[in-house]
């Protein structure tokens, strides 16, 4: 199926969160904007690809009060490279890191930013 519609009841709840615990295993984009608007949290998204950082990436930093910068690595080499490189004030860019041997997933990717924002 590529698509499945499931009405929640109580004997199915189990399934369905199990189903979604699953999802929460990728980290695609549409599906962290989902589990945020449940927070009701919106944000945009910018995706880095590459190093020399695009001139896209340093407008889309400048027109935003803050962006968390989402790394795979304890040392948070992306943040730094955007803040010399793209001469970003370090204040902007949120941290969000995630370097337990692990890959990285949707659900502690909004875990984190929601922790975050409080």
């Amino acid at each position: 199926h590529i698509c499945k519609v499931t009405t929640i009841t109580q004997a199915n709840q189990y399934e369905v969160q199990n189903t979604i615990d699953q999802v929460k295993a990728s980290t695609d984009q549409t599906l962290i904007n989902f589990l945020l608007r449940q927070q009701n949290v919106e944000l945009n998204y910018c995706r880095v690809k590459a190093f020399p950082i695009k001139d896209s990436v340093i407008k889309f930093i400048n027109q935003h009060e803050l962006v968390y910068v989402v790394e795979q690595n304890r040392d948070a080499q992306l943040r730094s490279l955007l803040i010399l490189d793209g001469e970003i004030d370090p204040k902007k860019l949120i941290p969000v890191l995630h370097y337990n041997g692990f890959p990285i997933h949707a659900g502690f990717i909004v875990d984190k930013i929601v922790e975050k924002m409080i």
